[in-house]
This record gives C-alpha cells, sequence and structure tokens, in this order.
C-alpha cells in the first residue's frame, strides 16, 4: 500500500508515509469532530430552548476568535508540532468536562458543550494544518493534501455512521467522550512526523499590511462580503433546521439523524469532488460553480415555503448547505484569491476565513436571535431564500472586479512564484488565454507563467507570440510550441535559429524544432552544431545527446 501512495503522489517514500499518518490522524480527528457536534447539538436542543440558538452563534463566534487570536500568538512563539499536542489535550479535556456537566444537568452546561464543541473543532483543525505545514516541505504539500483531506471527509462519513448505529443504544454522552480520548490517543501518529522546530513566522500573523489592502481595494471587500454572505446562509439554514428538527424528537433520535446527515454528505462531497469539481470549474468557470450552493438553497427554500411541514426538504436544505460549508464553497472561493498580492494572500486569506467570516455569522446570530425573540412568525426558510438570493446577486459584481484585479495582477512588473495563479477554472484560463494576444509583455509573461509549461499555445497565439516584439517573449513562447509537426512552423522556426536576431530566442527555436520532428531531429538540428552563435551550438548539443544512439 505505501508503494502505492508512493506512485501515486509521485513523493518519496519517507513522504508518502508521512503523509498516510497524517491521513489517518486527520480521519480520526474529523471522525470524533463529527460525533461530538453531533451529540452536542442533540444535548442542547433536547436540554434547552432552541430558541436561544442564534445567541450561541455569536457566542461561538466570540470564542473562536479568542482561541484562534491565542493559538496564532502561541504559534509565533513555539513550533506547531508542541502547541498541537498542548490545544488538542486541552481541547480533548473541555469536551469531557462540558459534556459531563450536560448529563449531570448543570444549569447552562448544554450551551457550554456546544461552544466547547465548534471551538474545539476549529482550533483542532487551525492547529492541523499548521502541523502539516511544518512537517511536509512547499513541494510536497500540493501533493499530499488531497490525501490528508480525503481522510478527513471519510472520516467525517464514518463518524456520522457510527453516531446513527450506537446513539440509541449507548446515549449521545458516550461516544462524544471516547471521541474526545481518541484525538489524544492517536496523537502519536503525527509526533512520528519531522519537524522544522520553528515557529511560525511573525509576518504571517501580521495582520494590519492585509487589512490595508481590503480597506482600500474594491475586489477583497466584495470576497468578504460573499464570505459573510455564505456564513449568514449556513447560520440561517442551521436555525431553521434544527428548530425543525427539535420538535418531537428525542436526544439519542436527534444525534442519530445528524450522524447519518453527516455520512450522506460526506460521501456525496467526496463523489462531487472525484467526479464533478474539475469538469464544471473546467467548463463553467468559478463563478458559476460558486453560484451553485446558492442556487439549490433559493430552489429547496422555495419547495418548504410551498410545502409547509415537510421536513425532508428541510434537510435535503440543511444537506446542501452543509456540502457546501465542508467542501464545495472552500474549493471555489480559494480560486478568488488568485488576483490577490502573493505576499499579502495568506494574511488576507486568514483575515477574510477567520475574523470577518466569524462576524458575519455572529451578526446573522444577533438579527436571527431578534426576529425569534420579537417576530417568530418571521424566522422560516424564506430567510435562507433572501440570504442566497443576495449572494447570486453578488456573484455577476464579483466576476467583472475579478477579471478587473487579475488584468492589474498581470500588468505588474513584479515576477510572481509559479503557482501563485490557479487556471484551474474556465474563467481565469480565458483571461489568461486572452492576455496572451497583449502588446505588453509583461501581461503576455506573467500568463504563460501562470498557464504553467504544461500548456500547448494554439496555432493563433504560438504564430503571434513567435513574433512578439519583446525577446523574453518570443523565448518563454518558443520554449511552449506544441510538439506537433508542422510545415510552416518548421520553416519559421528554422528561419528564427538561422537569423542574425538575439541568443536566447535563436537557441530555443533549435530545442523547438527538435521537439516537433521527434525522431527526425538529428538531421535537421545538425547544421547548428556549427554556428558561430555559442547558444545556439550549446542548444544543439543539448538536444544531440537526448537523442536515441542510432539516431544520433
Amino acid at each position: 500500500m505505501l508503494r502505492f501512495f508512493e506512485d501515486a503522489l509521485g513523493v518519496p517514500r519517507f513522504v508518502a508515509r508521512a503523509a498516510m499518518r497524517a491521513a489517518i490522524w486527520h480521519l480520526v480527528f474529523v471522525g470524533a469532530v463529527t460525533v461530538i457536534k453531533s451529540g452536542t447539538n442533540a444535548l442542547f436542543l433536547a436540554r434547552a430552548d432552541p430558541s436561544q440558538l442564534p445567541l450561541l452563534y455569536v457566542a461561538v463566534a466570540a470564542v473562536v476568535a479568542l482561541v484562534t487570536s491565542v493559538l496564532a500568538r502561541l504559534l509565533s512563539r513555539s513550533s506547531p508540532a508542541r502547541v498541537l499536542d498542548v490545544g488538542i489535550i486541552a481541547a480533548a479535556i473541555a469536551v469531557v468536562a462540558t459534556t459531563g456537566a450536560a448529563v449531570l444537568g448543570v444549569p447552562g452546561a448544554p450551551a457550554a458543550a456546544y461552544v466547547v464543541g465548534e471551538a474545539a473543532a476549529t482550533s483542532g483543525s487551525v492547529l492541523f494544518w499548521a502541523r502539516i505545514a511544518d512537517a511536509f516541505q512547499t513541494r510536497d504539500q500540493k501533493k499530499v493534501v488531497g490525501l490528508v483531506g480525503a481522510g478527513g471527509m471519510l472520516g467525517a462519513a464514518l463518524g456520522g455512521l457510527l453516531m446513527r448505529l450506537i446513539a440509541e443504544t449507548t446515549g449521545v454522552a458516550a461516544p462524544m467522550v471516547l471521541s474526545a480520548v481518541a484525538w489524544v490517543v492517536t496523537l502519536p501518529l503525527l509526533g512520528l512526523l519531522r519537524t522544522r522546530g520553528g515557529a511560525v513566522a511573525n509576518s504571517d500573523g501580521n495582520l494590519w499590511p492585509a487589512l490595508r489592502y481590503l480597506s482600500g481595494r474594491n475586489y477583497p471587500v466584495l470576497v468578504a462580503t460573499l464570505v459573510v454572505l455564505l456564513a449568514a446562509t449556513g447560520a440561517a439554514t442551521d436555525f431553521v433546521f434544527r428548530t425543525a428538527a427539535a420538535q418531537a424528537r428525542s436526544e439519542a433520535e436527534m444525534a442519530g439523524m445528524f450522524g447519518l446527515l453527516n455520512t450522506v454528505v460526506g460521501v456525496v462531497v467526496v463523489l462531487f469532488q472525484i467526479s464533478l469539481t474539475s469538469r464544471l470549474l473546467g467548463r463553467l468557470g468559478v463563478f458559476a460553480y460558486v453560484a451553485i450552493v446558492p442556487m439549490l438553497l433559493v430552489v429547496t427554500s422555495a419547495a418548504s415555503m410551498l410545502f409547509t411541514g415537510s421536513f425532508g426538504l428541510i434537510l435535503a436544505m440543511k444537506g446542501i448547505e452543509m456540502a457546501g460549508a465542508y467542501s464545495l464553497n472552500q474549493t471555489a472561493v480559494s480560486l478568488l484569491y488568485n488576483p490577490m498580492p502573493p505576499d499579502l494572500r495568506s494574511q488576507v486569506r486568514t483575515l477574510i476565513d477567520g475574523a470577518i467570516k466569524k462576524s458575519g455569522a455572529a451578526a446573522a446570530g444577533l438579527v436571527l436571535g431578534g426576529l425569534a425573540l420579537f417576530a417568530p412568525l418571521l424566522v422560516g426558510p424564506w430567510l435562507v431564500a433572501v440570504v442566497a438570493g443576495g449572494t447570486l446577486l453578488l456573484v455577476p459584481l464579483l466576476r467583472v472586479r475579478y477579471l478587473d484585479a487579475l488584468d492589474d495582477k498581470l500588468g505588474q512588473k513584479k515576477r510572481f512564484k509559479p503557482g501563485a495563479i490557479d487556471p484551474s477554472d474556465k474563467v481565469t484560463r480565458t483571461a489568461l488565454q486572452h492576455a496572451l494576444l497583449a502588446d505588453d509583455p509583461e501581461r503576455v509573461l506573467s500568463s504563460l507563467q501562470a498557464l504553467g509549461e504544461s500548456y500547448v499555445l494554439t496555432a493563433e497565439e504560438g504564430a503571434r507570440l513567435i513574433e512578439h516584439a519583446d525577446e523574453r517573449v518570443r523565448a518563454a513562447a518558443l520554449r511552449q510550441v506544441p510538439a506537433t509537426s508542422d510545415t510552416a512552423l518548421t520553416a519559421r522556426l528554422i528561419a528564427i535559429a538561422k537569423g542574425a536576431g538575439p541568443r536566447r530566442p535563436r537557441a530555443e527555436a533549435v530545442r523547438a524544432l527538435a521537439r516537433v520532428h521527434g525522431d527526425g531531429a538529428a538531421t535537421i538540428i545538425a547544421p547548428f552544431l556549427d554556428d558561430d552563435e555559442p547558444g545556439v551550438v550549446a542548444a544543439a548539443i543539448e538536444v544531440a545527446v537526448r537523442l536515441p544512439a542510432a539516431e544520433a
């Protein structure tokens, strides 16, 4: 099995082994989180007033903001491995203590257990991914993150299924306590991972530059608005669902139902990510993709208003929202950071996905609490339709600002690192392809870099770029000439290689000729071995030594 993951990930065996350990712990962690959150929801809804849920959203936002702030400070002073161990043990103790207090009937304990469960899940996730960043080199992180993430989704499905099967037999508290213990018992798996031993750089936690960028630009404000609307949609959907679920259901029945819902959503999300995500992003683009969940929520909430009393529609609405919150929205939103400056992106993302997102959830909680208290008849699926509809109205404006911000980034003279722009969705890829035809060499070079070395230039793009006024553009385009035989292209490449122009484009033309002609390259390359330009000779020798011995 280790050999399989080694080949599949394209990493050395010791990296594959570490990735498997991380994936196993992530499976246990997320599975335990699913059990604990199913249990805390059931405890609160069965033992407290469900109308107080909006106040819990506010409390969760405040506690999570405080905890993540403390964790950021600790990570700036100690290694992620040490902070993770302390944080997970503290979280497990808090879960066990509040669960026990709720079972004993301590006033306010169900609410405390709910808040602790949410805070433990968030802080544990933050610490785990910080540990992954510490354990794996940057070049390996993108290769292993899929395996580690898949472990988490499998854990969510198994944890939900476990709660569904045993809740009515064991009660809610026992699985919750065992899950918290499982966090601690499996920590040695992460202890076996290597560590670079350093604290997270203080600059990573400095949000002032990101705050100035966020407050001074339209595009990041719109991204933040989208994240807030998605959080508000989640809060509205959650309130409507849990209020309906609390009616005529016991504590164990609710825990089992929440567990089964997590299982179904987990399986659906994994299948969706494997089979449809890349295809939809490639064919529709990120903005059509980000509209999928809000559109489905509008449809299901409208249907639940037409067919009042149908809990199945409300259950479907909650499942769609969970699928978006757990995976689908995250995939889309991550692509929206493409146009942002690479040196500020992590800080901006921390600010938007952390404080701003939680503030949006808190604000939604206050609004829901006010409506539940003063106008309870107004609380219902229509709220979900309104917020999700607002999200859909934002998407076209966000698309316009995204393309403007991306164009500004491409026009900067400062080169960004490979991978700074993800071209996997249709909108971004189309914008990059359009920029290839620009006269501005900076835009062309940035677009080529973003599209990557594997991108095959079209005939129109290749013909235009190899004649570009800028030498750098010509050389870069010649490096990406497609390896297909073409008489006209061959003639043009020979003319460039033999011409009196700059050295780099001539040398790249020789290499391109070798790619185009493949097996017949020896004959066409031979004349350039005696060229007067050393760079052209070096390119011809480089090509010749790579040819099969018989051909050379």
